[in-house]
């Protein structure tokens, strides 16, 4: 085993990454090497093939839950046309039946000659990362459905300049100004404090307590009518 790394360091390296890796030949594409961090991922051995067409034999699954064409997986790609792919997700359904989601990268390698030898594929698994993200996603659709249906004027705007970054539809109406008037526009060049020293006043609250609760102050809305709000 010691001379068998002496001789292949490189396929020792291989072998010992933490990510999936593949190597097919060209132009066939029959898979020369694959470590065992590609099994794991699949959750089944390499499957045999003499080319390209034998990697319909591997689970990857279109968006839509149908099976990907033999010459639509990315080391195919890499393979026929030079592609080189760098981050495609793909949805997987592994040996044991189960479905994962893999980002995956692929290039092809030449010669000094500039001709196609081999191509190689590498993948992680993202699964976790893809429901993270999807968490995220439900998380900000509920806070943003509840943002714009409140009864209440509610506004985020930063700290430093007032710029106003979002608005719901009861604090449009309450200010007189339609949506679009008021996003990307300053608080204080709208003039909507009829007392500027409400605004530092909430601002030195918020860096003591982190938050600002029933403090009244006066608004200018659009039509020049002052307005108490709280």
């Amino acid at each position: 085993k010691e001379i068998e790394a002496e001789r292949d360091p490189l396929g020792q390296i291989l072998e010992q990454m933490p990510i999936g890796v593949a190597i097919a030949e060209a132009p066939s594409g029959r898979t020369i090497f694959n470590n065992r961090e590609a099994e794991s991922l699949w959750g089944h051995p390499a499957l045999p093939s003499d080319d390209y067409q034998g990697y319909a034999q591997y689970g990857a699954l279109r968006e839509d839950g149908s099976p990907y064409a033999a010459e639509e997986y990315p080391i195919a790609r890499s393979l026929i046309s030079g592609e080189v792919i760098k981050g495609e997700e793909m949805r997987y359904r592994r040996g044991d039946g189960t479905e994962t989601f893999f980002s995956v990268d692929s290039a092809p390698i030449n010669d000094a000659e500039c001709r196609r030898i081999l191509a190689v594929v590498t993948f992680i698994d993202i699964a976790e990362r893809k429901q993270a993200e999807k968490a995220i996603r439900e998380s900000e659709e509920r806070f943003a459905k509840a943002f714009r249906a409140s009864p209440d004027g509610l506004v985020i705007s930063r700290i430093f300049d007032g710029v106003i970054l979002e608005v719901n539809d009861s604090w449009a109406k309450l200010s007189g100004y339609d949506r679009d008037e008021l996003i990307g526009k300053s608080t204080i060049d709208l003039g909507l404090y009829i007392n500027p020293a409400d605004r530092q006043r909430m601002l030195a609250i918020l860096k003591e307590q982190n938050y600002v609760r029933d403090v009244e102050f006066v608004i200018k809305r659009k039509s020049g009518e002052a307005r108490l709000v709280s």
